[in-house]
Formats: structure tokens, C-alpha cells, sequence
């Protein structure tokens, strides 16, 4: 993609969650950002988030380890939980408050040409 068409996408949805955590970031194509809005994604890509943020904190130090583990630390109401569990009881609760979750990217038929 070029990189004028790369967007930090909120994975949960900012009018949601109300804030820019890194845990919650993801970077989409324009259209993809766009189509997306206020939805969810579907239950499918829950896991590769919680994988992709495991991954960055197992693979990092210092100051981008420190700020996403914070990040992720503000899920947990009890410290003995998982990030995962907090995770996925907050995108269950956006969808108990009406926010859909069954949205799928499509890919763009520009996607790889330059």
C-alpha cells in the first residue's frame, strides 16, 4: 500500500472505548478504515489482535514494551487476569451495547499495485 493510504484503525471502536490505546490500534488501507466506522470486527480477528500484542510485548523492551504493557494493564480489573480476558470482555460488552461485530475487510483491487 502506499503509505499515503495507511490508517491507524481502533480495533474496537474509538466512540466506544473513548481513547487511542495501542492495544486497541491497527493499521488498515483507506477503504477498509472507512467502511469499517463504528463496527466491530468479526469475533474471528479477536485472537490475532491478542496474539499480535503478546508478540510485541515478548519481542520488545524499554519504552514501546513499557507503554503497551500499561496499555494493556488498563483491561484488567483484577492484575491476576490476562490481558486476553479483559480484551475479550470488552468486545463482548461493545457488542451487549449495540455496537455490531461482524465486520470483514475486503480487499481493495488496487491492494499490491504500485
Amino acid at each position: 500500500l502506499p503509505s499515503r493510504d495507511i490508517h491507524a484503525d481502533h480495533f474496537i471502536p474509538w466512540a466506544y472505548v473513548f481513547e487511542d490505546a495501542i492495544w486497541n490500534l491497527v493499521l488498515a488501507c483507506g477503504s477498509c478504515n472507512s467502511s469499517k466506522s463504528s463496527y466491530l470486527p468479526d469475533r474471528s480477528y479477536v485472537k490475532r489482535l491478542i496474539d499480535r500484542n503478546r508478540q510485541i510485548l515478548e519481542h520488545t523492551d524499554g519504552k514501546l514494551h513499557r507503554i503497551l504493557h500499561r496499555s494493556m494493564l488498563s483491561l484488567v480489573e483484577n492484575p491476576s487476569k490476562s490481558f486476553e480476558s479483559g480484551f475479550i470482555r470488552l468486545y463482548e460488552s461493545a457488542i451487549d451495547d449495540g455496537f455490531p461485530g461482524s465486520w470483514t475487510p475486503t480487499v481493495p483491487s488496487s491492494f499490491g499495485q504500485t
